[in-house]
């Protein structure tokens, strides 16, 4: 990697993670924004990946629809009015009903394909997005920690991985991945929040430790299905 893409990642990342932090630790309505962006830019991104000469009108309602159902769900977890979850319920049930059928009127794309692209985008960035605004409903700090786990994997198995990474990881799918990474980002991980929340907050030693490496390494089969979609798809980054 040279020099002008590692600042760009960085200076990218970093106002990623200001953005994240922001967004669960101020107010509620911070996190309902978040939870909006990170679905409307994640859903877009998909979907011009896996449909780039795809019907402009499909993927308008496709994004649309997921920025929609992620803030209305999280708005609905903070204000706890069933009226809202309602809605949120709407959206998803218009969404099943009428994807299909737009279908049936596009003669451009396959249209099988097209749906299946559709739905994983629903599955694939929606889903998590809901499951992250319910944890936090539990406890934003608890999420902020899953966050800084994630985060510190990536960075020791960046390190680890392009100081002395040799034996490949899953060279099928991400050539660049090694099993030193792997480990690294494990083990900067695993120790480094495992004294903070002992320290910190005097959490059981072991059980975050457990925790943290279960996360890891549900954390390392995700970023190899993302390289997996990026490969099916010909696209270097994303």
């Amino acid at each position: 990697m040279n020099l002008k893409n590692l600042i760009t990642r960085t200076l990218s990342g970093a106002v990623y993670v200001a953005l994240i932090i922001l967004g669960i630790m101020t107010t509620e309505w911070a996190f309902i924004t978040l939870c909006a962006i990170l679905s409307f830019l994640a859903s877009r991104e998909f979907i011009l990946m896996t449909k780039p000469n795809g019907s402009k009108l499909n993927m308008c309602f496709d994004v649309l629809t997921a920025t929609l159902i992620a803030s209305s769900f999280a708005l609905f977890l903070s204000s706890k009015t069933m009226g809202i979850g309602a809605v949120c319920c709407m959206f998803i049930l218009i969404y099943l009903l009428t994807r299909p059928i737009m279908q049936l009127y596009n003669k451009k794309e396959d249209p099988i394909k097209s749906l299946a692209h559709s739905f994983l985008s629903l599955c694939y960035i929606v889903l998590p997005l809901l499951a992250m605004a319910v944890i936090n409903e539990v406890s934003s700090t608890l999420l902020l920690l899953l966050f800084v786990m994630i985060w510190l994997n990536d960075t020791g198995a960046f390190l680890v991985g392009c100081t002395i990474g040799k034996h490949r990881l899953f060279e099928r799918i991400s050539p660049k991945k090694s099993w030193e990474g792997f480990f690294g980002g494990i083990i900067l991980s695993t120790v480094s929040v495992t004294l903070i929340t002992h320290y910190f907050f005097n959490f059981i030693a072991w059980k975050v430790a457990l925790f943290v490496l279960v996360i890891n390494i549900f954390q390392t089969w995700g970023d190899l299905f993302e390289s997996l979609i990026k490969r099916y798809v010909g696209t270097k980054d994303s």
